[in-house]
């Protein structure tokens, strides 16, 4: 009995293994069959994609094909005549073919060779040494001066710049047709105008500026007075500011000063001032100045002014002479040749300048004696 019992175990495990391994053989066939599936479904919609791209490259960078040439029909064989035969036959040669190029959606544009732009340094933006005329705008005279003036000092103090403008054309009216009345606050005015120059609006401070001119014009040697405050001023605003419309304005009103005040307190206020500073825009137009004194009153006259006065500017145009700069070296020697040709001169050379500092100088003199 027990050995009909372990044989029909026996069989029993034989069919479960038999039928486990049917199962797993069914379980790889279908797991190979699914693998298979997936394989094509991918492979059609890779191939799909791809032809999807081709024709978007040939549709888009491709240029459009030619139409296509009408296939000849082959003739029909016909009898060549003796005439067709003596005929010269032609020889006809075949176009190349020329294969289509690929143009790019967005071509990229040539290449230009950049071009050095030369910037003018500071202080090279000088007008030619002579006389600078002032353009002078003929305004209206005012019915009532004195009211006139007081409104002004209102209308500087707000804060709108149109107003300030507008003030600033009044004072310009007074100067020009009621300078007696202006003179009694001449000093307030030149204050409000030195506060405007330093105006961050550059309308208002080059307004200012034309108005000071007005001022050095109009009233002459009555601003004798103001020029070490408001020629100061003027200069330190080219150090302030390399603006093309700002520099010209503070040139003009110093070249207006030049030629309306004495020498004596120009030639002060401009030394003082510009001899040493730091800004190339200073000193040159501190030596421009100079020059056009000069020429204005004479190489005579300047010696001639007083020995304190003499020496003060020998010196300076000894240092000029050999300054940085080449714009104020370039004044500082026509002004050494300018004075040389006056006979005072060589006395009062070997006086006041150190035999050291005059060696360099000499050569400068030799040049302008041939």
């Amino acid at each position: 009995e027990n050995s009909d019992e372990f044989r029909i175990l026996n069989i029993q495990r034989s069919k479960r293994s038999a039928l486990t391994r049917q199962a797993e053989r069914l379980c790889a066939a279908e797991k190979e069959r699914h693998e298979a599936v997936l394989n094509r479904s991918a492979k059609s919609k890779v191939g799909a994609f791809g032809e999807k791209v081709d024709n978007f490259e040939l549709e888009y960078f491709l240029p459009p094909r030619p139409p296509a040439a009408p296939k000849k029909t082959p003739a029909v064989a016909r009898k060549r005549t003796p005439a067709a035969a003596a005929a010269p036959t032609k020889i006809t040669t075949a176009a190349p073919k020329v294969s289509p190029v690929m143009t790019p959606l967005d071509p990229t544009p040539p290449i230009v060779p950049r071009t050095k732009r030369r910037v003018p340094r500071p202080g090279m933006l000088l007008q030619p040494a002579k006389a600078i005329a002032v353009e002078q705008i003929e305004l209206q005279p005012l019915t009532n001066p004195m009211e006139s003036l007081s409104a002004c000092f209102k209308l500087l103090a707000s804060n709108d710049w149109e107003k300030k403008v507008q003030s600033l054309k009044i004072l310009q009216a007074l100067a020009q047709h009621h300078s007696q009345t202006l003179k009694t606050k001449r000093h307030e005015v030149c204050l409000v105008l030195i506060d405007e120059m330093n105006n961050l609006r550059s309308a208002v401070a080059c307004e200012a500026m034309t108005t000071l001119a007005e001022l050095y014009v109009n009233l002459k040697k009555a601003m004798d007075s103001e020029v070490e405050a408001t020629g100061r001023a003027l200069l330190l605003k080219l150090a302030q500011t390399a603006s093309n419309f700002v520099q010209p304005q503070a040139n003009l009103a110093l070249g207006a000063m030049v030629e309306n005040c004495s020498h004596g307190r120009t030639v002060s206020t401009l030394l003082n001032t510009g001899l040493n500073h730091h800004c190339v825009a200073v000193r040159g137009s501190m030596a421009q100045h100079l020059h056009l004194l000069v020429d204005r009153f004479g190489a005579a006259c300047v010696l001639a002014a007083g020995t304190s006065f003499t020496e003060h500017f020998l010196r300076a145009v000894s240092k000029m002479c050999v300054d940085a700069a080449p714009d104020v070296r370039h004044h500082g020697q026509i002004l050494l040749q300018k004075l040389a040709s006056n006979q005072r001169f060589l006395n009062l050379w070997t006086k006041i300048i150190p035999e050291t500092e005059r060696a360099p100088l000499d050569k400068i003199l030799k040049k302008s004696k041939l």
